[in-house]
């Protein structure tokens, strides 16, 4: 069964985003947060510490975030609030709620983007693309993926953009888009190697490997693996790396039957690990082992590293090899004639795969549940935007006839004052325009700013409407009467 290494997406996740604490920096923040008295700063460095020591406690980094940002909003520190609601979403990821990340992060940059805080605005796009791509929702990962990009390339001088790259370029890889995947690695590649970032170097070369062996350019993947093994070789100290270089080599030589050379490189891979002892990863090369050798028809030697191969895959609850395991000791047992044990090993393997089958189908299930989740939030939010236009609309409507009811009242002021030569008629429009103006502006109030027919009910509402329009009226007949009485004086 041909092995070859994935995209990295291990070291992609959420590199752009964290910001890689040690124990001193968590000890120095605990010390600091002892010794603030001011509730702001403590909140600020609470929220800090919560980030780097998320991998320790995260239940207890949700807490403190919680208590941090409920402080903040006391406070009125808009932006605190925002840097809150961004390591929620993050730690929410952690904990695999990725409705509840995708809402926080979404809260997050709102405030971001309204305050032009680029930096943590790119990193919350990343983790927004970080998080859709854990729903499978890959249009709206690209989406955000690109939007930290552009934010980079915009705004933020001098930061290295291969990391986005490559997480694009995974969502690429998922989505079996082997030729975007590649070019968007290439592109990624001529700024490592600008820059000389050895080893995110290595994690491309690996990953552009893997890509051409999926799209069997198989001349290339062996040359990508090479230039990537001589890293790990010459540059770079990553055992890991290096063991899994070596069996994916041999998994490409392996797929084109060149049986030597593919068993040079997966004996390198189990030399090394000798000393790292990484039981899944050796499950891995054994079972590439077993494969190599019952395509040649050494039965005896095939069958021998396929158990083994079964033995560290249990050990490490590798599911996977576990059942390549399965699968490959039926087929040799087949081979040998002996049947019954061939049967038994293949009713080993339909019974796991029946098992991972279930377990799919529940977190496919979950998946659409936090798809859901995620949908009827937006439809939410954008009812609620709607709802918040409609508002200040009438909002404005109630500005407007506030001041053409302030201008009617200073001239009526400067009428009664001036006492000017002017007509009946022009006495009636004006004290006709004061009262409308008025009624209409109480009446705006009571619809667009107040909650009153809610709260009092419908009739006791509708008698003050009624209310409102007899003195509406009385104020007209008052105020007629009190200009015209003056300016027929005058006369």
């Amino acid at each position: 069964m041909t092995k070859v290494l994935p995209l990295l997406i291990i070291l992609l996740g959420f590199i752009t985003y964290q910001i890689r604490a040690n124990n001193s920096i968590s000890d120095s923040l605990q010390f600091e947060i002892s010794e603030t008295i001011a509730p702001n700063k403590k909140a600020h460095l609470t929220l800090e510490y919560c980030w780097s020591s998320r991998h320790d406690n995260l239940e207890k980094s949700l807490e403190l975030t919680t208590w941090a940002k409920q402080t903040l909003l006391e406070q009125e520190d808009i932006e605190g609030v925002a840097i809150a609601n961004s390591y929620l979403g993050a730690f929410y990821f952690l904990q695999n709620q990725n409705s509840k990340a995708i809402s926080y992060l979404k809260e997050a940059e709102k405030t971001f983007k309204a305050t032009s805080n680029y930096d943590r605005l790119s990193r919350v796009y990343n983790n927004l693309g970080i998080a859709y791509a854990g729903v499978y929702d890959y249009n709206s990962s690209i989406y955000y993926y690109n939007q930290s990009l552009k934010i980079k390339e915009q705004h933020l001088q001098d930061v290295d953009i291969s990391t986005n790259l490559v997480n694009i370029a995974t969502i690429y890889y998922d989505q079996g888009d082997y030729e975007k995947c590649i070019k968007t690695n290439e592109e990624a590649l001529i700024i490592t190697l600008n820059t000389g970032n050895l080893n995110s170097t290595a994690i491309i070369y690996s990953n552009l490997g893997a890509s051409h062996e999926r799209m069997k350019h198989y001349k290339r993947a062996i040359n990508y693996n090479l230039k990537a093994l001589d890293i790990y070789q010459n540059e770079i100290s990553s055992p890991i790396a290096l063991i899994r270089t070596y069996s994916n080599l041999g998994a490409v030589y392996l797929s084109q039957n060149d049986f030597e050379i593919a068993e040079y490189y997966f004996r390198k891979s189990l030399e090394i690990n000798e000393k790292v002892n990484n039981a899944s990863q050796n499950a891995v090369t054994l079972n590439n082992l077993a494969e190599l050798y019952r395509k040649q028809s050494k039965l005896i030697e095939s069958l021998n590293y396929a158990q083994q191969a079964l033995t560290l895959a249990n050990q490490s609850n590798n599911t996977e090899e576990e059942l390549v395991s399965l699968k490959t000791l039926s087929e040799i047992e087949k081979e040998l004639n002996n049947y019954q044990k061939a049967y038994q090993f293949y009713v080993e393997y339909i019974t796991l795969s029946d098992s991972l089958m279930e377990i799919s189908e529940y977190h496919n299930t979950q998946l659409a549940l936090a798809q859901n989740e995620i949908a009827i939030e937006n439809i939410k939010k954008e009812k609620d935007l709607t709802i918040q236009q409609l508002r200040n609309k009438k909002t404005i409507i109630w500005h407007v006839f506030g001041w053409a009811l302030t201008i009617t009242i200073f001239i009526w002021i400067l009428v009664f004052i001036k006492k000017p030569n002017i007509k009946s008629s022009g006495i009636n429009i004006l004290n006709y325009c004061l009262s409308l103006f008025w009624i209409s502006w109480v009446f705006l109030y009571l619809f667009s700013k107040s909650n009153l027919i809610n709260t009092l009910g419908t009739p006791i509402f509708s008698m003050i409407i009624i209310s409102v329009i007899i003195i509406g009226a009385g104020i007209h007949t008052l105020l007629h009467k009190g200009l015209t009485n003056r300016i027929i004086r005058n006369d």
